[in-house]
Formats: structure tokens, C-alpha cells, sequence
């Protein structure tokens, strides 16, 4: 198991608890790269076949396959594992952070009190967005903003710690392989491009957005998030990594901040966690927010490409065992026409494919892309939406 960079704000193990979760890690990469793959086998020798018996013809969509998958018991099996040691992971984790939340509260409250560098902002009257309140994402009970006591942090942590273990560690040892892809795509594909300000949506525990002062240290940086617990923790893991980040507790569909008040507005791996219109609104908010000349990048998923039903339906896995509904959706939509839709009609905007995590941080995954059912854990390449503001 690859091992996480420390710092004061993230909870630290006991000798029985590090073994559990070291047993949870490996016991899912061995589901993801022994199990998962034989069914492909059964889709090729068996399932695949009986449909073209029926049919006259093979599955055409992802749809087609899952339907005809569903009945197999390698499939049922093979899910029922992968969503179980999800749910083990994510367990083993909060263990850790409820037996240190109130000293790690405490030494949140020392951080907040002294001097600081960056600034942080709540607003515990703001309504969470229902596609966060009814749906807690990828199994994390309690999701982004579930608070038990004043000055809560425990989700962020859980998040922090319990992310790298999902992603098998292919962000990186400071879990920052979202922000610094995002970070080396901007600095490659807009090259000399230098912005002032930069507005991160969606920065949970605010490791995108620390990537992003650091590839751009002359900016002034800002993360919003709805989760007041993974604000806070991510203040106090900017504090202790030096790094000046400007936290506010805010709904990326409506801000406060004035109109064309960023030269650059981003966000890492969040759209596929919203609904529907809440995606129109985040395009149409990132516009408004925009000055002229200024540059919205969203990094997201890769999109399904239409040509290989079965491994469209590979990726689909989340949306229907994972708590990620929305998944399916953004994947099928076309980001640059739907952007067209919510202002940005006179516009460049266009979509393509840039660095991956692991890619970003010269990592090898252990278990291959292919492999995988569901989330690519950070072995794929992302997908990246941009827009450059006209007038």
C-alpha cells in the first residue's frame, strides 16, 4: 500500500487500525485486477453469444450489456464485492477520525486563532444542494457536510485519508493528482497564460486548490465548497503547508463574488457529482464570473465513447452501485454544446483529453485501467471542458 504524506490535521492510525485498512486496500485491488476481469470471459464466451442468438445482431449500447449481465452470477458477485469492501474502506477509515476528532478539532481551533495566511469563510445557514443532502457519493457515509459538533472537521478527514485509499494512492502522496493534472493541462495547453485570480469549485479538502496556488503562486486563490467540515479541515491543511488559500462556504451554481471578478475559474472531478441543472448552472455561473479573455476549465471524466458497448459498460458500474447517479449522465452529455446553451454560445469552448493523476504524478498504477470496474482510480486520462470568455 502506498503510503500517504502526513501532516498535523490528518488523523493518524493506531497499529490495529492501519492493518484493517491495509487489509481493506488489498483486498479491493484484488477484486479490481483477479475478479472483475473474468467477466469479460463470461460476456465473450457466453453472455455476448446468447445475445446474438436472440437478436441477430451484438449489444450495441452499454444498456444492452448490462441487461444481459445482470442475470450472470459473476457479475453479481463481482459487484456485491466491489461495493461491500467500498463500504469496508470508508468504515475503517471513520473509525480513525471519531476516535481523534476532538483533538483534531482543537488543533483546528489553535490554527484558526493564530495567524494565517490564507482566510476562511462559512455560512452555516446555506441550504446543501438535495444531490448532496440525499445522495452521500461513493458510499462516504455522512458525505461532504454532515456535522456532529461545533467546529466539525471529521468528514473532511475521513475524506482526505480515506480518498487516497479509493484511488489506490494514484494522486500522489499528498492526494493532489486532480489539481496538479489540472494545474500542468492549463500551464501546457494555454501556454503564457498567467491569471490573478482563480476561483476552485467544488475543492472539498482543498488539495486541487492548493495545487493551483502552487502552480500559479502570484494568484490569488479561492476554494468553495459546500462542506463546511472539509472547509475547515482544508484551511488547516493549507495553513500547515504554508500555502495562502482563501476557503468560502459557497454553492458553485450561485456565488456571491461579483461578475468578472476571475481570470480563471476551474474545477476538479465535481460535475459528475451533481444533478443535471445544477451543471447548467455551474456553466453558466463560471461565465458570469469571468472576465473578458478569462478561461474556464473543468476537469471531469472521460465520456463514453459510443464505439465499445462493453467497456462503456465497465465505466457505467458507478452509476448504479457506487451512489453516483449522476455519473452516467455527464458522461453522456456534450459539455461544449450544453455550454453553448447557458451563455457561452459566442465563445471558443471545446472538450478534449489531458493529464491523468497518476500521469501527473509519474505514478504506475498497480491495477490497469482496463481492469477496472467503475472509477478508474486516476489511471485514465481526464477530460477537460474549456472555455475562453469573448466579451
Amino acid at each position: 500500500m502506498r503510503e500517504q504524506a502526513a501532516h498535523p490535521m490528518m488523523p493518524v492510525p493506531t497499529h490495529d487500525e492501519a492493518a484493517r485498512t491495509d487489509f481493506v486496500y488489498h483486498l479491493s485491488n484484488f477484486i479490481r485486477s483477479d475478479i472483475t476481469p473474468h467477466n469479460k470471459t463470461v460476456y465473450e464466451q457466453t453472455v455476448r453469444p446468447a445475445f446474438v442468438k436472440s437478436h441477430g445482431r451484438a449489444p450495441k449500447t452499454r444498456q444492452e450489456v448490462r441487461k444481459a449481465m445482470l442475470p450472470t452470477r459473476e457479475y453479481r458477485m463481482s459487484s456485491a464485492l466491489q461495493r461491500c469492501s467500498q463500504e469496508m474502506m470508508w468504515s475503517s477509515v471513520a473509525e480513525t477520525v471519531e476516535r481523534q476528532l476532538p483533538d483534531m478539532i482543537t488543533h483546528f481551533r489553535n490554527i484558526a486563532g493564530g495567524p494565517v495566511k490564507g482566510s476562511l469563510t462559512l455560512n452555516p445557514e446555506m441550504p446543501i444542494p438535495s444531490y448532496l443532502d440525499e445522495n452521500h457519493h461513493h458510499c462516504m457515509a455522512g458525505g461532504y457536510h454532515t456535522e456532529v459538533t461545533e467546529d466539525d472537521v471529521g468528514m473532511g478527514a475521513v475524506y482526505d485519508r480515506g480518498a487516497f485509499i479509493y484511488v489506490d494512492g494514484n494522486f500522489g502522496p499528498r492526494n493532489d493528482g486532480l489539481g496538479v493534472a489540472l494545474t500542468k493541462y492549463i500551464q501546457t495547453r494555454f501556454r503564457g497564460f498567467k491569471p490573478t485570480r482563480i476561483l476552485d469549485m467544488g475543492c472539498t479538502v482543498g488539495a486541487s486548490t492548493v495545487a493551483l496556488k502552487e502552480g500559479f503562486p502570484d494568484a490569488e486563490v479561492w476554494g468553495i465548497d459546500t462542506g463546511g467540515p472539509c472547509l475547515r479541515y482544508g484551511h488547516g491543511r493549507a495553513e500547515h503547508l504554508g500555502v495562502a488559500v482563501n476557503y468560502s462556504q459557497q454553492n458553485a451554481e450561485h456565488t456571491d463574488f461579483d461578475d468578472q471578478s476571475f481570470d480563471l475559474v476551474v474545477s476538479a472531478g465535481v460535475l459528475h457529482e451533481t444533478g443535471h441543472q445544477a451543471t447548467l448552472n455551474v456553466l453558466k455561473e463560471s461565465r458570469r464570473l469571468l472576465k473578458p479573455g478569462g478561461i474556464m476549465v473543468h476537469q471531469e471524466i472521460q465520456p463514453y465513447r459510443h464505439e465499445d458497448p462493453w467497456l462503456d459498460f465497465t465505466r457505467d458500474w458507478d452509476s448504479f452501485n457506487n451512489n453516483e447517479p449522476f455519473w452516467g449522465t455527464i458522461l453522456d452529455m456534450d459539455l461544449p454544446a450544453v455550454a453553448k446553451t447557458q451563455g457561452w454560445n459566442d465563445d471558443d469552448v471545446f472538450s478534449e483529453i489531458g493529464f491523468g493523476p497518476a500521469e501527473a504524478h509519474s505514478i504506475q498504477p498497480e491495477v490497469e485501467a482496463e481492469k477496472v470496474m467503475g472509477a478508474s482510480r486516476g489511471a485514465r486520462g481526464m477530460s477537460y471542458l474549456c472555455g475562453t470568455r469573448s466579451s
